[in-house]
């Protein structure tokens, strides 16, 4: 029993108002877009960077054009040399001073001081010994730097604090270490308004790169966490309606299986209970590849669920062709097997009190599902079914009266919802007098009823089986046709008319196209940029 098109977002159970219901969504809006403002910028600065053919990760695998050596700009390995330094004595060092400060979850240390410290006759040395220029310490910056702890800093640089713990990264006498940055004269530095002199230890830019790929995956991450983020609760709210299932079984209908639900959840906790490694020790082989596979999760995820919509389309196309095939049968004609009927509520069909509906109805259907007070999220757990009367006084198109056997239908109706405590129990059941008496228990904390009703005059289009007698004609009760009896198993019903029917149909299936669409396209751009990054990081 669903509303419309048969779709109804399930909320904890203390958020039953529908007013409520809409406050929800509008936070969770709100909510999607403090993260877009949070992540978005950070996302588009680096998808615009790594779009140029001058980001690092491209540069720095080949060496500088004439025309940008003529600008100053220097990149590759290089030597640092001081003459009158000791073998692998320090020529270079950054120091950095941290300080135990109290915090909300205890003791934390915290950098109040950088500092950077050159022997006076340290010189770079470029290829096979040239250049021989100075450094300007302070554009010296190490991706990734290699801190040690030690305390031969506070010789080095005398405005070091006292106390707390010292770091430093240095170069040694005649260490090879890769180099980017310009060059001003017999100066070494940064590049004006472009970046500073980056030192990677080593001959080669890998490390650097690496940390570099790392970050532009954290990215990634962020992007695809915000696809997620809002592309998940639209498909489960916006999704397949539930009672495509029953047109499905109702006409033996082959149509794919989904992915199970459950495997799908589990990738997905999976994907986004492993944060993406930071820090600074992140500039590895391995460290790329395992940034990878935990978004390739994603990518498998998000596979699963393109298909899981592709698999909805498909069923929904298959029910949408069942029901247009179908032709309109009247009761005094109904064939044996499944018909299709286009029926109205008699006009003087008997009453039922109407509960949380409002007025008396000619007929009214209930699903009760209980919550658990002690978990703020559910479980919902079904407590029963109950709907009078069971059969409905109808006519069809050509004015022929009979009974609709409402005991075993599936329903797409017009429905109310409403939440109530275990103390409204008692008034929540006399609403209904004596009809609901047999069904009434005792239910353990908050409640949610879902009445669907049907009123007198409203059409009716039936799918279900008609029995017939051995002599020809249709199942009589007392000269009344019965459509759907309960024996002869389970039968559809939905409060319009064919077209209708027809046209909800017709948008399930273009939802889940779309759904399948976005799916695959930030599923296959996700992979893509994975794989890119990933190949470019190894």
């Amino acid at each position: 029993m669903r509303t419309g098109d048969g779709w109804r977002l399930r909320y904890p159970g203390r958020f039953g108002d529908t007013r409520v219901r809409w406050a929800i969504d509008l936070v969770w809006a709100a909510a999607v877009m403090a993260l877009l403002g949070l992540l978005m910028p950070s996302v588009l600065s680096t998808a615009g960077a790594m779009m140029s053919s001058e980001h690092p990760v491209y540069r720095l695998r080949r060496r500088p054009t004439e025309a940008e050596g003529a600008r100053g700009l220097v990149w590759g390995p290089t030597r640092w040399r001081d003459s009158a330094a000791a073998a692998s004595a320090p020529v270079f060092c950054v120091v950095e001073h941290q300080r135990e400060v109290p915090g909300r979850l205890g003791p934390r240390w915290e950098t109040d001081y950088r500092g950077r410290w050159a022997s006076p006759g340290l010189r770079v040395h470029g290829d096979g010994g040239a250049w021989g220029l100075a450094v300007a310490p302070e554009a010296v910056f190490f991706s990734p730097p290699r801190w040690v702890a030690s305390e031969r800093g506070r010789a080095l640089l005398p405005d070091v604090p006292s106390g707390g713990r010292v770091f430093e990264a240095c170069v040694n006498e005649g260490a090879a270490v890769f180099v980017d940055g310009c060059r001003a004269g017999d100066t070494l530095g940064a590049c004006r308004g472009v970046r500073s002199l980056v030192l990677t230890e080593g001959a080669v830019a890998r490390p650097r790169v690496q940390r570099l790929v790392v970050a532009a995956l954290a990215r990634v991450f962020e992007a695809a966490l915000i696809f997620f983020l809002i592309l998940t609760p639209l498909a489960r709210r916006f999704g397949q309606p539930g009672w495509v299932e029953l047109l499905v079984s109702l006409g033996d209908l082959d149509a794919p299986r989904a992915v199970s639900p459950r495997w799908v959840e589990l990738l997905r906790r999976s994907g986004l209970l492993h944060a993406v490694p930071a820090g600074e020790g992140v500039s590895r082989a391995w460290a790329v590849a395992v940034t990878g596979l935990r978004l390739l999760r994603f990518a498998v995820y998000g596979a699963f669920e393109a298909y899981n919509a592709w698999a909805q389309a498909q069923k929904v196309g298959a029910a949408l062709r069942y029901v247009d095939g179908l032709s309109n049968t009247a009761l005094a004609t109904a064939p044996m097997g499944v018909c299709a009927v286009e029926l109205r509520v008699a006009d003087g069909a008997a009453l039922v009190p109407g509960g949380a509906s409002g007025a008396a109805r000619a007929m009214v259907m209930g699903a009760v599902e209980v919550f658990d007070p002690r978990h703020w999220m559910g479980p919902r757990v079904s407590a029963g079914v109950f709907g009078f009367p069971q059969q409905i006084d109808v006519v069809d198109a050509a004015g022929m009266a009979g009974r609709l056997d409402v005991s075993r239908c599936g329903c797409d109706l017009r429905c109310v919802v409403a939440q109530h405590r275990a103390d409204e129990e008692a008034g929540v059941w006399a609403q209904f007098g004596a009809l609901t008496q047999a069904f009434a228990l005792p239910l353990k904390g908050r409640f949610e009823l879902e009445l669907s009703y049907v009123d007198r005059g409203e059409s009716l289009f039936v799918l279900g089986p008609v029995h017939r007698r051995r002599g020809g004609g249709a199942y009589r009760e007392g000269d009344v046709p019965v459509i759907a009896l309960p024996e002869l198993g389970f039968s559809f019903l939905h409060a319009g008319t064919r077209e209708s029917l027809l046209a909800a149909l017709r948008r399930a299936r273009a939802r889940s196209v779309a759904f399948m669409l976005a799916w695959g396209a930030g599923t296959l751009a996700l992979a893509l940029a994975t794989l890119a990054l990933v190949a470019l990081g190894l």
